[in-house]
Order: structure tokens, then sequence, then C-alpha cells
């Protein structure tokens, strides 16, 4: 073959080998971006669910601070009798 055919098919084969790079890159970096909006997803609804725990203990806390106050309040009425 001359050199000028053969400089074709290395470039042709250069193009086809960056086109099917280009494919594929397209297609992981779609499928990277849909894995991090489901991670996104799943963040906010962690983050939910902290918040509901988090105002659970203090609900869970400010009952068992009335509780102990009322249990103090008792021990010292019935001390001072």
């Amino acid at each position: 073959m001359t050199k000028k055919v053969q400089a074709v098919i290395k470039g042709g084969v250069i193009a086809l080998i960056l086109a099917l790079t280009a494919s594929c890159a397209s297609s992981y970096h779609s499928e990277l971006e849909r894995q991090i909006g489901v991670l996104e997803q799943e963040v906010a609804a962690a983050k939910a669910d902290a918040a509901n725990a988090a105002a659970a203990a203090s609900n869970s806390q400010a009952c068992c601070d009335a509780t102990n106050e009322k249990i103090d309040r008792m021990f010292q009425n019935s001390q001072s009798k």
C-alpha cells in the first residue's frame, strides 16, 4: 500500500476509536448523573428522618424533665412535713 492509503486507514482507525471513546464517556456521564440524582433524594430523606428523630428526642427529654421535676417536688414536700 502507499503511504497515503496507510495514513488514511490510520486516521480512520483513530477517528473510530475516538468516536467510540466519546460515546462510552457520554453514556458513563449520564449514568453518573442519574446516580447522583438518586443519592440527592436519599440524602434529603435522611435529613428529614434525622430532623424527625431530633424532634422526638427533644420531646422525650422535655417529658423526662417534667417528670423529674414532679418527683423532686413530691420528695421535697414529703421531707418538709
